[in-house]
């Protein structure tokens, strides 16, 4: 339902009012983009028209606040977590009373006293997060050089009250300084601060970069402020070319949620919302991931992190956002290709799936029972486009609806081969060799063939990686069937 106001109401009713589930959007507009627009929205239980019950809220504020928890009476109140705009957490057994923070513990109330200062700030202050990329940097040094002075110190240290007799003088041994194996509080403190000096003096680059990809799939600019979604972001890493470096986009959705705190629910899920505090905290981590430093740092202002973020943003990032690579992606074929159908195809796989398995799909074994034989569908297909219609969730729309006659014709129609294997329709690229294959799955993955021998097919690809192989397959695909209609032409003449 929508009001006049552009209020939209999606679930349930009872007697005329909204209750039980519900999706419940203020001021909606229509959207005929796949850019996915920020709104304020509340997901969850409704009762005699009223927020009552376990739901979430969005408040519409550019990076992603929102508030996960009870309401009763339309009103916040009891158990809950609320996340801000740069990723402050705050989640307590009795965290609103009718909308009001309740007090807390002493650590806990100064971050309540933040919250709302927090819903303005739009980036990663140096208290929120930063400190677990410093500690995880100093969790991968190499121990070598510690382990070693750790035992010198201790054989000193039972050793330090005993008199050595070398000569007629009797000498004690000198007081040794010892390597604290615990790196201290100021070490940690300096790093942490230097780093967010780094991520402040790219903020700039970072916002365009990530409105820039929020609307990477249209043409023409959109008149709401967007929000980046996971399929958009592989596209940014894509454009960085990683994938040259050894590191994959499956890992990067891993070091991505490798951290609860980052509130990131799914590990692969393309249309998934990534607000920008998640954007800021991927790329210090994949840094840190490409140029890892196996020793303490030297002399100050020399760091672990905030070194190898820079190098990152200037080496990859910026020169990848400005010459971005080629793909079908972005050359329309992800605004009309259905990504939810498509999307399903590559879930029947698995979640991420390998190379080997997407080419084990598409030459089944000679002693399948059933041969998978090349589909046919109706001729006149109408064609359309993916966009967020109202409110995040993403449909595709046709520019044609087909007339009832002859969709119905074409369902009654049984001329499909009953497959046991019914998710493996789709792969109707059976006229493709395998050497194909691994030349269009080579330039996705360059780790994948070396001096054109396979180094290995276990490579996991996420839902992006899957689009360019599979559309790149059909291009392939319709090239040589039109090649081959071309000379079955040519014979026919002939004879």
């Amino acid at each position: 339902m929508i009001w006049a106001n552009h209020d939209y109401y999606e679930g349930d009713w009872s007697n005329g009012l909204m209750s039980g589930r519900g999706t419940y959007i203020w001021n909606a507009q229509c959207n005929n983009t796949l850019a996915l627009p920020v709104i304020s929205v509340y997901r969850g239980d409704f009762e005699k028209g009223n927020r009552s019950g376990k739901g979430a809220i969005s408040f519409g504020v550019d990076w992603g606040a929102h508030y996960e928890g009870f309401f009763k009476n339309n009103k916040k109140h009891g158990m809950g977590k609320v996340v801000t705009n740069n990723g402050l957490i705050i989640e307590n057994d009795k965290l609103f009373r009718s909308d009001i923070i309740q007090p807390m513990h002493d650590e806990e109330h100064k971050l309540g006293e933040r919250l709302f200062d927090s819903l303005h700030f739009n980036i990663c202050d140096g208290d929120v997060g930063l400190r677990y990329h410093v500690e995880k940097a100093y969790e991968n040094l190499d121990r070598e050089a510690e382990t070693k002075a750790c035992i010198v110190n201790e054989y000193i240290k039972n050793n330090r009250y005993v008199e050595i007799d070398v000569s007629p003088k009797e000498v004690a041994l000198k007081e040794v300084i010892f390597i604290d194996s615990q790196y201290n509080r100021e070490t940690f403190d300096f790093e942490q601060r230097v780093l967010h000096n780094a991520v402040r003096v790219y903020q700039p680059y970072l916002v365009r970069i990530y409105y820039k990809y929020c609307v990477i799939c249209n043409d023409e600019p959109v008149s709401f402020t967007p929000q980046l979604i996971r399929l958009f972001i592989w596209k940014f890493y894509w454009d960085c070319n990683l994938n040259a470096k050894g590191l994959t986009l499956v890992e990067i959705d891993n070091i991505l949620h490798s951290n609860p705190d980052w509130c990131c629910k799914s590990p692969h899920h393309p249309f998934q919302k990534i607000f920008f505090w998640q954007f800021i905290h991927t790329l210090i981590a994949i840094a840190y991931k490409l140029y890892p430093r196996k020793a303490l740092p030297g002399p100050r202002p020399d760091t672990l992190v905030a070194t190898a973020f820079r190098k990152f943003m200037e080496e990859d990032v910026l020169p990848g956002c400005n010459k971005p690579r080629l793909g079908r992606f972005t050359q329309s074929f992800a605004s009309y290709i259905p990504l939810k159908p498509l999307y399903g195809l590559y879930l029947s796989l698995g979640e991420p799936h390998t190379v080997r398995q997407f080419i084990c799909a598409v030459h089944r074994p000679f002693h399948a029972e059933s041969p998978l034989d090349i589909m046919d569908g109706p001729e006149d297909i109408s064609l359309g486009s993916n966009v967020y219609i109202f409110g995040d969730r993403i449909s595709f729309v046709m520019d044609e609806i087909l007339p009832f006659q002859k969709y119905t014709a074409y369902r009654e129609k049984d001329e499909k081969p009953q497959l046991k294997d019914k998710h493996l329709l789709l792969f109707n690229f059976s006229n493709l060799s395998t050497s194909t294959l691994l030349k269009i799955f080579a330039n996705i993955f360059p780790q994948l063939l070396c001096q054109g021998k396979i180094l290995t097919l276990d490579i996991e690809m996420t839902f992006f990686e899957f689009f360019e192989a599979f559309v790149a397959c059909a291009e392939e695909s319709i090239r040589l069937k039109e090649v081959e209609m071309h000379w079955r032409q040519m014979f026919a003449r002939t004879d």
